[in-house]
């Protein structure tokens, strides 16, 4: 567990300081943000994991784990990425970047113009970026979307990281 606290919240950190507080640091543009900071957190949320759950499986299976363990620990270090993620994401538009989204809004507007949307088409978008950066919708959303990513990595990993058979260890078991 010690290993999944430490490392679900380094993985979190890592990622919020990378897609938001460098962003906004260093003023890099909106077309740069939209079209990376999407890939981003699934970059180090893979990476993190990764290193994690061998960590978890050299220091507390030895070396030795089913799909079943794998899984588990991939979980619940996804858990406590996605909890400590989404608390960070929270605390930083409620009380640091406040007026994040209007920022996102000056970029934006003129890129919507450009692509000659209606003044109804971008109202909505406008709308619909106002509503994300709503630090609540940052804490839920954070959560649901790590949460599920990191459930789909622990998949991956678990199947390729495990070393014993989960259904072959449960028929010994039956007999």
């Amino acid at each position: 567990m010690k290993i999944a606290i430490k490392y679900g919240f380094v993985i979190a950190l890592v990622i919020a300081l990378v897609t938001s507080f460098f962003v906004d640091l260093f003023g890099i543009e909106y077309e740069f943000v939209r079209s990376y900071s999407g890939f981003t957190p699934f970059l180090f949320l893979a990476l993190g994991l990764f290193i994690a759950m061998r960590k978890t499986k050299k220091e507390v299976y030895k070396n030795e784990w089913n799909f079943g363990q794998a899984i588990y620990s991939g979980i619940v270090l996804s858990a406590f990425t996605a909890l400590f993620l989404g608390i960070i994401n929270f605390l930083y538009f409620q009380f640091i970047n406040k007026n994040y989204a209007e920022k996102v809004i000056k970029l934006v507007v003129p890129l919507m113009e450009k692509d000659k949307l209606s003044a109804d088409e971008i109202a909505k978008q406008l709308e619909a970026i106002r509503k994300t950066y709503i630090p609540i919708n940052q804490l839920t959303g954070t959560f649901i979307f790590i949460m599920v990513a990191g459930v789909v990595f622990s998949a991956i990993y678990s199947s390729i990281l495990r070393t014993k058979d989960t259904f072959t260890e449960i028929a010994k078991r039956k007999e």
